[in-house]
Protein backbone atom coordinates (compact mmCIF):
# COMPACT_ATOMS: atom_id res chain seq x y z
CA UNK A 1 0.00 0.00 0.00
CA UNK A 2 1.41 2.96 -0.88
CA UNK A 3 0.00 7.03 -0.25
CA UNK A 4 0.75 9.75 -2.61
CA UNK A 5 0.89 13.18 -2.27
CA UNK A 6 0.56 15.50 -5.78
CA UNK A 7 0.98 18.64 -6.14
CA UNK A 8 -1.23 20.68 -8.49
CA UNK A 9 -0.10 19.79 -12.06
CA UNK A 10 2.03 17.25 -10.82
CA UNK A 11 1.82 14.10 -13.02
CA UNK A 12 3.35 10.58 -14.14
CA UNK A 13 4.51 9.73 -17.64
CA UNK A 14 2.37 7.09 -19.79
CA UNK A 15 3.40 3.74 -17.74
CA UNK A 16 1.54 0.24 -17.71
CA UNK A 17 2.13 -2.40 -14.30
CA UNK A 18 3.25 -6.08 -14.19
CA UNK A 19 0.24 -6.47 -11.97
CA UNK A 20 -3.46 -5.72 -10.98
CA UNK A 21 -3.63 -2.65 -9.10
CA UNK A 22 -6.40 -0.43 -7.50
CA UNK A 23 -5.70 3.36 -7.13
CA UNK A 24 -8.17 5.31 -4.77
CA UNK A 25 -8.54 9.30 -3.96
CA UNK A 26 -8.32 10.25 -0.55
CA UNK A 27 -8.33 14.10 -0.57
CA UNK A 28 -8.81 16.33 -3.80
CA UNK A 29 -8.82 15.24 -7.52
CA UNK A 30 -7.01 12.89 -9.71
CA UNK A 31 -7.09 11.87 -13.43
CA UNK A 32 -6.53 8.73 -15.07
CA UNK A 33 -5.79 8.76 -18.77
CA UNK A 34 -6.41 5.19 -19.88
CA UNK A 35 -4.58 4.09 -23.21
CA UNK A 36 -5.17 1.18 -25.56
CA UNK A 37 -2.16 -2.11 -25.21
CA UNK A 38 -0.45 -2.40 -28.34
CA UNK A 39 -0.27 -5.26 -29.80
CA UNK A 40 3.28 -7.53 -28.72
CA UNK A 41 4.76 -6.80 -32.39
CA UNK A 42 4.42 -3.19 -32.43
CA UNK A 43 6.15 -2.51 -29.63
CA UNK A 44 8.04 -0.46 -28.49
CA UNK A 45 5.59 2.80 -29.20
CA UNK A 46 6.01 6.10 -29.12
CA UNK A 47 3.64 7.80 -26.53
CA UNK A 48 1.95 9.97 -29.29
CA UNK A 49 1.01 6.89 -31.39
CA UNK A 50 -0.89 5.34 -28.09
CA UNK A 51 -4.78 5.47 -28.17
CA UNK A 52 -6.68 7.22 -25.78
CA UNK A 53 -9.38 4.88 -24.43
CA UNK A 54 -10.98 7.05 -21.58
CA UNK A 55 -10.23 9.99 -19.13
CA UNK A 56 -11.68 9.37 -15.50
CA UNK A 57 -11.44 12.03 -12.68
CA UNK A 58 -11.52 10.44 -9.12
CA UNK A 59 -12.92 12.76 -6.31
CA UNK A 60 -12.64 11.23 -2.66
CA UNK A 61 -13.85 8.07 -2.38
CA UNK A 62 -13.93 6.95 -5.86
CA UNK A 63 -11.26 4.45 -7.70
CA UNK A 64 -9.85 3.06 -10.39
CA UNK A 65 -7.89 -0.05 -11.51
CA UNK A 66 -5.38 -1.51 -13.27
CA UNK A 67 -5.53 -5.50 -14.45
CA UNK A 68 -2.51 -6.82 -17.42
CA UNK A 69 -2.31 -7.01 -20.19
CA UNK A 70 -6.13 -5.84 -21.11
CA UNK A 71 -6.04 -2.49 -18.78
CA UNK A 72 -3.07 -1.36 -17.63
CA UNK A 73 -1.44 1.42 -19.49
CA UNK A 74 -2.15 5.12 -17.89
CA UNK A 75 -1.36 8.31 -16.76
CA UNK A 76 -2.24 10.06 -13.47
CA UNK A 77 -2.06 13.85 -13.06
CA UNK A 78 -3.03 16.56 -10.74
CA UNK A 79 -4.98 18.83 -12.92
CA UNK A 80 -6.40 21.10 -9.53
CA UNK A 81 -5.07 24.03 -8.15
CA UNK A 82 -4.41 21.96 -5.15
CA UNK A 83 -2.77 18.84 -3.34
CA UNK A 84 -4.32 15.70 -4.08
CA UNK A 85 -3.50 12.10 -2.11
CA UNK A 86 -4.04 9.09 -3.69
CA UNK A 87 -3.59 5.97 -2.61
CA UNK A 88 -2.36 2.94 -4.23
CA UNK A 89 -2.99 -1.04 -3.70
Amino acid sequence: VLALVWEAGQQTPIHDHECWGVVGCYRGAITEVAYATPPPNLLPVLPNTLKQTSVTVLSPGQACSVDPPARDLHRMKNDTGERTVTVHV
